[in-house]
């Protein structure tokens, strides 16, 4: 074998030798980059799921929020609407004097505050306006008692026995404050459908 025989036999040994580690580094670079792209797939969609996870919670907390915040409108709403309708009625209760059955209201009121037992003395608790319509109805019932002018009220009576002891609380207010406590739930289910 000749010098340049020796040489170019080394040389295709050293070029099988490259081209055998340029194949091998292929492969793995291939490698390496099928693996790249998995685990950058995987990186992608584990993103992709936690901005999902964090958009739907978001959107969720927008959503509570959004409806506490309807809530309390409508709550708002209805309690304005529930005062207003009592801050009316409560208007034309002040101007019932001026109403022909209002004689009629008193009567019943008094008949309503009466005791069961007429034992002791009775007082008659009413705003000095109603002093006459008093006299007759107790006049008209024949009811014994004192007729006390001490009230400032939009009509009706107070009744107490000898010892100052309330009995019956039978005031426009009085009444007015009972009904509306009594009509809270009715009227807040009536404004709610």
């Amino acid at each position: 074998m000749t010098y340049n025989d020796l040489i170019k036999s080394m040389e295709n040994g050293a070029q099988e030798t490259i081209d055998e580690a340029l194949l091998s580094t292929e492969r793995v670079i291939r490698d390496i980059l099928e693996e790249s792209e998995k685990k950058s797939d995987a990186l992608k969609k584990e993103r992709m799921r936690r901005a999902m996870e964090k958009m739907n919670m978001e959107r969720n907390m927008a959503i509570y929020s959004l409806k506490e915040e309807l809530k309390a409108d409508i709550s708002a709403t209805r309690n304005s609407v529930y005062e207003k309708a009592f801050s009316e009625a409560e208007v034309i209760l002040k101007k019932i004097r001026q109403d022909p059955v209002y004689q009629e209201c008193f009567s019943r009121m008094l008949e309503e505050a009466m005791p069961e037992s007429g034992d002791g003395e009775m007082r008659i608790h009413i705003d000095r306006r109603d002093d006459d319509l008093c006299k007759a109805c107790m006049e008209k019932y024949s009811i014994k008692g004192e007729i006390v002018p001490d009230l400032t009220c939009s009509g009706g009576l107070n009744i107490s026995t000898g010892r100052d002891k309330i009995i019956g609380f039978n005031t426009i207010e009085s009444r007015f404050a009972r009904s509306k406590e009594a009509l809270r739930k009715e009227i807040y289910s009536i404004l709610s459908g």
